[in-house]
């Protein structure tokens, strides 16, 4: 991707359908204006749907998209209300991807 020489790094979004039976999750996110959807894909040994993204680093606001209409917030990461009330899930894109111990 090209961000005009902003520093990416690659960053993975998942999110756990807890049981639900989805046939599509996308994510879409302050990086395309909230425009571009992209397609998880599911890890078959977790049951997780995931991406992984090279984004600038910083931060983020995103929100998932199910089935191709329902956008949802993920339980699992930090949430943001904005000033009109609404939700959105908050990423932040470091410069390094840390071992998680």
């Amino acid at each position: 991707g090209d961000y005009h020489g902003e520093q990416t790094a690659f960053a993975k979004i998942t999110w756990n359908p807890y049981g639900a039976n989805l046939k599509k999750v996308e994510v879409v996110g302050s990086w395309s204006k909230f425009k571009t959807r992209h397609d998880l894909t599911v890890n078959s040994k977790t049951g997780l749907w995931e991406i992984i993204m090279e984004l600038p680093r910083g931060e983020h606001i995103l929100k998932f998209v199910l089935d191709g209409n329902t956008w949802k917030c993920s339980q699992d990461m930090q949430i943001r209300h904005d000033s009109n009330g609404n939700e959105n899930n908050v990423l932040m894109v470091e410069q390094v991807v840390r071992c998680q111990r």
